[in-house]
């Protein structure tokens, strides 16, 4: 018995469409994820255009690095108050908490520089869980403090050996952040 086949003609335009059905779903998938990928580096930089750019292209506001690491936090443990408005005006969840929230910054010059002497004990903490607040505290930055906890920045959250970004503060000696955490309710 002879197998039955698709006629030629069927078969080659059935084919022919199915691949241009797929194309652009495939292409703009590939042009989101390396967006994605983008949004996290400018962040930190403080360069709100660029992070407007990316986000008007596509880019996934809650987009995370393989250590969990989102924008927001970028921005928060550099600082750059307006990227962190824009951030959350866009959409990006304050209390996301990483998986290995020092992942990127291990093998980072620049944050060695951002951070200086407090780099050593956040690589030593090794810690998980941590938010953009957390991140903010660590870094000493006031006013980026001020914008997540506006944009309703939990001051309790805990991150995976308890820490929370008082208790941060307070071991790197920030006095004004510790101030306005429990201003805002944090406990010790």
């Amino acid at each position: 018995m002879k197998p039955r086949s698709i006629p030629v003609t069927i078969g080659w335009r059935l084919v022919l469409i199915l691949i241009l059905a797929l194309l652009p779903c495939t292409t703009i998938a590939k042009d989101t994820t390396a967006l994605n990928g983008q949004l996290i580096k400018p962040a930190g930089r403080g360069d709100l255009s660029e992070v407007k750019a990316l986000l008007d292209s596509g880019a996934e506001v809650n987009a995370a690095d393989t250590g969990g690491w989102t924008a927001l936090m970028s921005g928060a443990a550099k600082g750059n108050q307006q990227v962190i408005e824009l951030l959350l005006t866009k959409g990006s969840d304050v209390n996301a908490k990483s998986k290995e929230p020092f992942q990127t910054m291990r093998n980072s010059a620049s944050m060695e520089t951002v951070l200086g002497p407090q780099m050593k004990f956040l690589k030593e903490l090794g810690e998980s869980d941590w938010t953009a607040l957390m991140s903010a505290a660590a870094g000493g930055h006031l006013d980026a403090i001020r914008a997540l906890l506006r944009g309703g920045g939990d001051v309790n959250a805990k991150s995976r050996f308890d820490w929370t970004a008082l208790k941060i503060a307070k071991e790197l000696g920030h006095s004004e952040i510790v101030e306005l955490l429990k201003a805002h309710g944090a406990k010790e």
